[in-house]
């Protein structure tokens, strides 16, 4: 096993060697590549400069010779045919000295062209001239065309070279050009000078032999480069040329070969080729010339040593050398670990295991850790080595725990259990630990070894579990399980010490309008506040649960053993939630006001039923303080069960009535105090298919608590608008308005003001005969955002009326604040003129108020002459009760109105 172990590891081990000459090989090649680029650039950064200098002196020469008067006046002579051969002579005279200066400073063709690209004076061969230049000479058209200058390298018929030549324009006069031209032996002397590591030579493509006149084809023979590449002739007198070393080249030569360089050199790009020269490593840049026309023409070529490709040789074999080392090292430490394999493995699984470990010794003292106990624990070995376990005591255990965790050491040499620690950071965690003692052969403990992992998630798991299974998400209150259960606890216990208990159902009202209107984040934020003031209301050991929705419970035990003192306490208990629960709450910067409904139910032990029972009892409790009027208190008689389930009955009745119409506006006439009807009050009648006539005050408080009262009163608001649209055809009837009472719900739609536009575009009624009527409790409910539609409803010519006034909570303060037209006076104060004392009074002021707030006012219930009489002489204007006519159906009441208009002796 172990010899197959050793050969796998000798061909592993080679095979990365190899691997690592593979990478050396080609990071030395990209190195040497580098390497060329720099080189490269740097031969290209010298030719760039040369060229710049030499363009840079043509100019001075131009400056300096050519645009003088003398010369300018020669060549506008020269315009002329007739001037031109004399213009020639004197213009030869006057530049010849300068032009053998100039030869001097390596500017062999001076040369002058016409406007029409013909040849003027050649100064270096002054007897040709006359020549069109236009095709050969790309630099003299593009200077002519343009009259800018023009520098570039062309073949020509005397010489290739860098030509760089200038329109002469004269007082806007264009008067031909000007051409200076260097030969490319020039150009290689000024290259040497300026890079003195380096020899310069430049070769020419093959076609520069076809180029120049037949005299001037001499001047190239073929390169040592390439034998069709060729080179000017430095021997010749033409160039005055400082001749290359013959010796170097032909040696450079001799070590590269032709045809290898055939390829590159038509490629037209610069490339590198390394060779060796006397044992030492060179290399040469060849680096392309293009002519104006883009076309290769000529390659500068830089010739050097190139001593950093010998080290990048030796690199190579240096990192294979040490590599090799390494490699062979790593073999012998690898060899040894396998012999030792089987001991290794052994002691790796029973430390490396994912429980933590440490190991103390005899006195308790940390002395040696594994990783996964500085992964569950946060402390490396440094942290820990020397000091006790007590460095991770979380504090949460006390001394006799320890103790007993000890003296079972002792005695038994382990201990297993469950325990907080904690971490480097701070953190607390739950984990199961196990100790056992390691005993020497003298049987004396030499170690302690303690395992452990974390438990933490297991038990947030088991508490996350018991949260859910027993607690409400939203408020953490208990929930219907956990309360059920706590019931069953309460109804055994009170039967134990003869005491009762009691169980508060409680549902908020109008919750689903604030929902509705504002979100379920705002009612989140409210439920959760209720959650709040109803535990702050109650103590510890009492019970509070939210069942769902709007619904809470309050479990009281250990009230009094008397049933009339304990529903006494229980009531008195209530009226304290009541209370706190009915205060103001801020939700997110708007002040919003809610009441309970409270159920009470009493029990003392099973015999009323079990847990889900008393439940019930309490439920039907509540829903009888829903009907009392809301905001109440009531506790649980057996006769309220009939009456839930009458309500749920009813409830779903309504929901049918909605799908199948049954329902019918009826009309109650409003009479002014000269017996004449200024408009009536639509009210809903429900038509039972069964159950006959229901009375709204039935059905209206369930269509508000399930949210249908939207529905009914979107279908009354379209009914009446539909009349008002009617009577505005008939002139009888056009200035009669029709009360229309809605909601909260209705009003706390966000888009309600826009319904009621929609209903005046649509139906084309005039609107400041629609008037709404409010409920002084509706402004308990967000009156800012009331108020805001409201006004802007009056801006469309709606009308406000507040019914009922009186009976709630209204201040003048509201009041005043309040965008109303009307205020009407709540049939109770009406009835009372005879029989309470208090009535007469209120409703004087009630009429007082209105006229100094400038408000018209209606007295509900007039039901006979004396309290029509009484009425007027308090100073009331406008009257509606069943003197005048009971609420009636559409027919009925045009009847009525027709008779009003011809009789008025019904008051």
């Amino acid at each position: 096993m172990k010899q197959r172990l050793f050969l796998s590891l000798t061909v592993s081990l080679l095979l990365v060697w190899v691997a690592s000459l593979w990478f050396f090989s080609d990071r030395a090649e990209l190195d040497q590549q580098d390497y060329f680029q720099q080189q490269t650039r740097d031969v290209e950064l010298a030719w760039q400069a040369t060229l710049i200098a030499q363009h840079k002196a043509k100019q001075a020469y131009f400056d300096s010779y050519v645009l003088q008067p003398r010369v300018l006046s020669l060549l506008i002579e020269a315009q002329s045919p007739s001037r031109q051969s004399m213009a020639r002579d004197k213009l030869y005279d006057l530049f010849e000295p300068a032009y053998q200066k100039m030869r001097r400073q390596g500017i062999y063709q001076f040369q002058f062209h016409l406007p029409d690209n013909t040849s003027f004076l050649r100064l270096h061969d002054p007897s040709r001239f006359g020549d069109d230049l236009t095709e050969i000479r790309t630099s003299v058209r593009l200077a002519n065309q343009t009259q800018q200058p023009v520098t570039g390298f062309d073949f020509g018929r005397v010489v290739a070279g860098l030509r760089s030549v200038f329109p002469i324009v004269h007082n806007g006069q264009h008067l031909g050009s000007v051409e200076f031209s260097n030969q490319f032996e020039t150009l290689r002397r000024d290259l040497t000078q300026l890079s003195s590591q380096r020899e310069y030579a430049i070769i020419f493509h093959p076609r520069a032999s076809q180029m120049p006149f037949e005299d001037y084809k001499a001047h190239y023979k073929p390169s040592l480069f390439h034998s069709d590449w060729l080179v000017e002739d430095p021997m010749r007198e033409l160039f005055q040329n400082a001749s290359l070393p013959n010796l170097y080249l032909k040696q450079m030569a001799s070590t590269l070969d032709q045809n290898d360089l055939t390829e590159p050199l038509l490629s037209g790009q610069a490339f590198v080729k390394p060779y060796q020269l006397n044992a030492q490593p060179h290399m040469a840049v060849f680096l392309p010339v293009n002519d104006l026309a883009n076309n290769l023409m000529a390659y500068v070529v830089a010739l050097s040593p190139a001593p950093e490709l010998a080290k990048f040789e030796r690199m190579f074999w240096v990192r294979s050398l040490v590599t090799g080392l390494f490699l062979l090292m790593i073999g012998l430490v690898v060899w040894r670990i396998i012999r030792h394999q089987d001991d290794l493995r052994i002691a790796a699984a029973a430390f490396n295991v994912q429980e933590g470990v440490l190991i103390t010794d005899p006195k308790g003292r940390i002395v040696r850790v594994n990783p996964a106990f500085t992964r569950l624990t946060g402390y490396e070995l440094e942290d820990v080595i020397g000091k006790t376990p007590a460095i991770l005591s979380s504090g949460r255990q006390d001394k006799d725990f320890y103790a007993a965790m000890w003296q079972a050491l002792l005695n038994h040499g382990h201990w297993l259990g469950e325990i907080w620690n904690r971490r480097k950071n701070g953190e607390e965690y739950f984990e199961r630990l196990s100790i056992h003692a390691i005993y020497d052969r003298k049987g004396r403990v030499s170690h302690y070894v303690g395992a452990f992992f974390d438990i933490t998630k297991n038990k947030m798991d088991q508490d996350e579990i018991r949260q859910l299974a027993f607690y409400d998400p939203l408020t953490q209150l208990a929930n219907r399980r956990l309360l059920l259960d706590r019931i069953e606890h309460a109804l055994a216990s009170s039967h134990q010490l003869e005491r009762f208990g009691a169980l508060l159902y409680m549902d908020l009202d109008r919750f689903k309008a604030l929902n509705d209107t504002k979100g379920h984040e705002i009612g989140d934020k409210l439920l959760i506040e209720v959650a709040k003031r109803l535990t702050q209301s109650v103590r510890e050991v009492d019970t509070v649960a939210r069942l769902g929705g709007d619904e809470f419970v309050v479990l009281f035990e250990g009230l009094n053993a008397d049933k009339q003192k304990a529903a006494y306490e229980a009531e008195m208990l209530a009226e304290k939630i009541r209370l706190n629960l009915g205060e103001p709450y801020n939700l997110d910067g708007f002040e919003y006001q809610i009441t309970p409904s409270i159920g009470i139910a009493l029990f003392c032990d099973h015999d009323n039923g079990g847990s889900d029972e008393t439940l019930r009892n309490a439920d039907s409790a509540m829903y009888q303080a829903k009907a009392s009027g809301r905001n109440m208190i009531r506790l649980f008689d057996p006769g309220m069960q009939a009456d839930l389930e009458k309500r749920l009955s009813l409830e779903e009745d309504l929901k049918t009535a909605i799908e199948l119409d049954q329902f019918e506006l009826f009309y109650q006439p409003q009479i002014n105090h000269q017996c004449r009807v200024i408009g009536a009050e639509a009210l809903i009648r429900w038509h039972h298919p069964t159950k006959g006539q229901i009375s709204p005050a039935d059905f209206i408080p369930i269509a508000e608590e399930n949210g249908s009262i939207l529905s009914l009163g979107d279908w009354v608001l379209k009914q009446s608008v539909n009349v008002l649209a009617k009577w505005r055809e008939v002139p009888s009837f056009s200035d009669l308005t029709l009360s229309v009472n809605i909601s909260a719900q209705q009003l706390q739609q966000v888009d309600f003001v826009e319904q009621i536009r929609a209903y005046i575009e649509h139906y084309q009624f005039d609107p400041t005969k629609l008037k709404l009527e409010l409920t002084e409790s509706m402004m308990l409910m967000d009156m800012q955002d009331s108020i805001d539609k409201m006004q802007r409803l009056k801006k469309l010519g709606v009308k406000f009326s507040m019914d009922d006034f009186g009976t709630g909570y209204s201040s003048l303060l509201s009041i005043k604040n309040l965008p109303l037209d009307q205020l009407k006076i709540d049939q109770n104060f009406v009835r009372d003129l005879f029989t309470d004392d208090n009535a007469e009074p209120l409703v004087r002021s009630i009429l007082l108020m209105s006229k100094e707030l400038g408000l018209s006012v209606v007295a509900e219930g007039v039901e006979t002459r004396e309290h029509h009489q009484n009425l007027m002489a308090l100073g009331c204007r406008e009257f509606q009760g069943y003197l005048y006519s009971k609420p009636v159906n559409y027919a009925d009441l045009l009847t009525f109105l027709v008779k009003m208009d011809s009789n008025h002796q019904a008051c």
